[in-house]
């Protein structure tokens, strides 16, 4: 008797627990949500091949959005990507180079000068030699350019008196209006030289003084080549 009033427990039971696992079937079920050739939204259980690399989304039996998937990058697009990836990495390494190479400077500055007295007569006697060779050309222009004027006299003589100009003459002369080209090129690199030396100068002794302003200890860090470069 008792087991007759259990069997039709037991179908309810089991038919609970189908009707909660289809529900939960139902639940888990996903769609394609996609537009077709006309732009017209379509939802379908699968899609078509062709439309995948338009995109598409995935939703639940509710109409849940459950994942997006984005149309796929177009030639031009990766292109475009892979070069601004490359633009970045390049410049990265740019910005590291740079500051390996102020970290370089920073350190010969702390090691070469003890005091910024000493930048200043390294400065100063670096100009002096080319203060020095500058004057040097110069007078040696001035020279020559006499030379040349007593040359081109005797021609101017000799062409006045109905003679030829002789090769030799002509040869000091040309040899003469050389060495001046070649003085005052000379003359003028040592010229650029200077300005450049000035500038380089100027440049680091605001940089000495920047590094000098620092803490002891990130300074010797800095001269062992253990820290950082400053920042200008």
């Amino acid at each position: 008797m008792m087991q007759r009033n259990l069997r039709p427990l037991y179908l309810l039971l089991l038919l609970a627990l189908s009707a909660a696992t289809c529900a939960q079937a139902v639940a888990q079920q996903h769609f394609y949500r996609y537009q077709d050739d006309q732009g017209v939204t379509v939802l379908n259980n699968t899609i078509p091949p062709e439309y995948v690399s338009r995109g598409y989304e995935v939703v639940d039996a509710h109409g849940r959005v459950v994942e997006t998937v984005p149309p796929a990058k177009s030639a031009e697009e990766i292109a475009a990507e892979e070069a601004a990836r490359e633009r970045r990495e390049a410049q990265q390494r740019e910005a590291e180079r740079r500051a390996r190479e102020q970290a370089q400077k920073d350190q010969r500055l702390l090691i070469t000068y003890v005091s910024e007295s000493d930048l200043i007569a390294m400065r100063d006697s670096k100009l002096a030699v080319l203060e020095s060779q500058i004057h040097l050309a110069e007078e040696k222009i001035g020279r020559l350019r006499e030379q040349l004027q007593q040359q081109q006299t005797a021609a101017a003589n000799h062409e006045r008196a109905g003679r030829a100009v002789p090769e030799t003459l002509l040869a000091d002369i040309a040899r003469s209006r050389q060495q001046i080209a070649d003085n005052r090129n000379f003359m003028e690199e040592r010229r650029r030289q200077r300005a450049e030396l000035e500038t380089q100068f100027a440049a680091d002794l605001v940089r000495y003084r920047e590094l000098r302003a620092l803490p002891e200890a990130q300074q010797r860090a800095l001269m062992r080549g253990q820290a950082p470069a400053l920042k200008r």
